[in-house]
């Protein structure tokens, strides 16, 4: 295979990957933006950093988005593992309710 195949081979990969990643991105924040706000702000605060919540409030104005989706979009974007998690939690629990 000459370099150029394997730059292309190479550059197909990584788009797969960015592509997998951006998509779990939005479904994470697609599950944890359905949380209430006060439970959201908990995580951030827990997993972002003390004091992130009010500094994505800000971002979130500044940039006229919905506060609850900037900070769920932080939080599936810095802390993929812990989201995902928090997700999970949330799935089971409220499987667990049903039964």
């Amino acid at each position: 295979m000459d370099s150029k195949a394997l730059d292309n081979a190479a550059f197909e990969s990584l788009e797969k990957e960015l592509k997998k990643s951006n998509d779990t991105e939005i479904a994470l924040t697609e599950k944890l933006k359905n949380l209430p706000e006060q439970q959201i702000n908990l995580y951030v605060e827990q997993y972002i950093g003390s004091g992130s919540v009010q500094k994505l409030n800000q971002e979130a104005q500044n940039s006229e988005a919905e506060p609850r989706h900037y900070k769920a979009l932080a939080l599936a974007r810095e802390k993929p593992q812990q989201a995902a998690a928090i997700v999970e939690n949330q799935a089971s629990a409220l499987t667990q309710t049903q039964d």
